[in-house]
């Protein structure tokens, strides 16, 4: 397994890895862990576990009159399908969410700023909303994770030789 190797060189943070997952593996672990040892779930993420649970016609007409996104509430039922409604295999679901966001916010970092880890980055590591939000069974991690992955494929598309190709 590739070994991360974090230096200072001339102020700015350097990544000496070709795959930094582990450190965001580990940020989203310390995160989920210590949203399973502090807090059991509240208000509005019973209200995702009830809404993810209803059946049929029921959770089709609920998703049709709600203003929440829908793209959420249906991933979420099919985990509740695979893994259960049970506190920590849905912890789990929002730490994969929560994975591969922290994962996009930093390949958009780096197609902005190659070779190296902006500050921002790491302000953004250390910021309060990051570990509010990651761990609460919401949707909040997966539309920002959404926005950041079209936000990259945009930064793609304008800095492509061809212009018109609107894909990856």
């Amino acid at each position: 397994m590739d070994e991360l190797k974090i230096e200072i060189v001339h102020n700015w943070l350097v990544v000496k890895s070709k795959s930094p997952f582990l450190l965001f593996f580990l940020i989203s672990a310390i995160i989920t862990v210590g949203a399973v040892l502090t807090k059991s779930f509240w208000g509005d993420e019973i209200f995702s576990i009830q809404f993810a649970t209803l059946t049929g016609q029921v959770f089709i007409n609920a998703l049709a009159n709600d203003y929440h996104p829908p793209f959420y509430f249906i991933i979420l039922k099919l985990w509740i399908y695979a893994f259960g409604s049970g506190e920590i295999t849905l912890r789990i679901f929002q730490f994969i969410i929560g994975f591969i966001f922290i994962s996009s916010v930093y390949f958009t970092f780096i197609k902005i700023y190659p070779k190296r880890i902006h500050p921002l980055f790491i302000l953004f590591l250390f910021s309060g909303g990051l570990w509010l939000f990651i761990p609460m069974l919401r949707y909040y991690s997966l539309a920002a994770t959404i926005v950041l992955f079209s936000t990259f494929i945009f930064f793609n598309w304008i800095t492509s030789k061809r212009k018109k190709d609107f894909y990856f």
